[in-house]
């Protein structure tokens, strides 16, 4: 799936109420990741990338600026 600045991995999940913004850079998320409830993933400058297998748990805030 690729939307706008946001890619997801074959076999990857994200569950309700997350948020990824891809507003200002580009985010993309590898393959097999469960990005679970509440979780917060933002990039002000730099491109982030989430590996592959990765778990990113409920209520959780990733951020790289």
């Amino acid at each position: 799936m690729y939307h706008r600045n946001v890619s997801i991995g074959e076999s990857s999940s994200v569950w309700f109420n997350t948020v990824i913004r891809g507003d200002r850079a580009k985010i993309s998320i590898g393959r097999e990741c469960s990005i679970q409830d509440n979780a917060v993933i933002h990039t002000d400058e730099n491109e982030l990338k989430i590996g592959d297998g990765v778990i990113i748990g409920m209520d959780a805030l990733f951020m790289e600026s």
